[in-house]
């Protein structure tokens, strides 16, 4: 794996480590940070997980304790680096870094004014929802509700504040009503085909293309039922054939890594650690994506996103085509 550089651009494994006490350091954790020592750069997305039994001020609250726990961890650790801004980031990166996101927009406690609060803990990420409905938007198990007007201003005031827009866990309406009112490039992090697997938190090929046209990300996600109608069937070919997939439709600069590590114990056997991403790597290689490709998967196409996103900052409409 010393070659290898890993943007994994969602992991919840701080949430696990924090909901069960035993630090971010523990060799259980499917993304634990004491793993991942032969790769040559690894940037962990770390999400924070608001979930749907936490409203009001009791979610916002619960976020700021998980991210203090986090910075709590790592000054106790290894000491990686936040980045909490990559315009001033050289090319050639090397090492262990971090990157902080938030999974849900309870977190905000119905307050889109908290958005700035967030975005001074370095959070770099945000969605809307998790499955169930917000004060913002409904998720893909809430209905056919789209975007709250609340959450219509919430999609302004993140990109006013440099926080990328997180479409994952939306339901079809919601990521219209975002179509219609982002100006700025959006990322579905952890999501897959759905014409390779119907299940509906995965995107429909004109979904994919949105986000392609906009310069946005989608990242591969390895949860056994968004891989494959038959979950028990899931393998590291089901992942080769939603990248494929994508990748016909013109993603080579879209995809990137979003493998739900710590978030779900329903992952691929050969692929259910950090440790053991080396094998997804060469199965892109030998089954024909190449080399180049997969390097962008792994790291460059998520790395060159945000630094584009950091370097044009909130000047005029970012639509982000390439």
């Amino acid at each position: 794996m010393t070659h290898i550089k890993l943007f994994d651009l969602h992991c919840d494994t701080v949430t696990e480590a924090y909901n069960r006490g035993i630090g971010v350091y523990a060799p259980d954790l499917a993304s634990s940070f004491a793993k991942g020592e032969g790769l040559e750069a690894e940037i962990k997305t770390c999400a924070i997980f608001t979930p749907d039994e936490f409203r009001g001020q009791a979610a916002f609250d619960r976020f700021v304790s998980v991210a203090r726990y986090l910075k709590e961890e790592v000054a106790r650790g290894d000491k990686r680096i936040q980045i909490t801004d990559f315009s001033q980031m050289g090319e050639n990166l090397s090492g262990k870094y971090y990157m902080l996101s938030a999974e849900s927009g309870a977190c905000l406690a119905g307050k889109p004014e908290n958005i700035p609060a967030l975005a001074s803990l370095g959070v770099r990420l945000l969605s809307l929802t998790w499955n169930g409905a917000t004060e913002l938007a409904s998720g893909v198990l809430a209905g056919n509700g789209g975007l709250t007007e609340m959450g219509r201003e919430a999609v302004g005031l993140l990109e006013e504040n440099n926080i990328v827009l997180d479409v994952s866990h939306l339901n079809d309406k919601g990521l219209e009503d975002v179509c219609a009112i982002a100006k700025r490039p959006f990322a579905a992090t952890h999501s897959n085909a759905r014409a390779v697997c119907a299940n509906k938190r995965n995107l429909t090929d004109g979904q994919f293309s949105e986000i392609r046209n906009r310069g946005g990300l989608v990242g591969i996600n390895l949860h056994r039922p968004f891989l494959s109608d038959d979950p028990d069937a899931a393998t590291i070919k089901s992942v080769l054939a939603h990248a494929e997939h994508f990748l016909a439709l013109g993603g080579e600069n879209t995809l990137c890594c979003g493998f739900d590590f710590d978030g779900t114990d329903m992952l691929p056997p050969e692929l259910d650690d950090l440790d053991k991403t080396d094998r997804l790597y060469e199965a892109f290689i030998q089954g024909g994506i190449g080399e180049r490709i997969a390097e962008k998967i792994f790291f460059e196409n998520a790395f060159s996103f945000f630094k584009r996103y950091d370097i044009l900052g909130i000047r005029g409409q970012d639509t982000g085509n390439r």
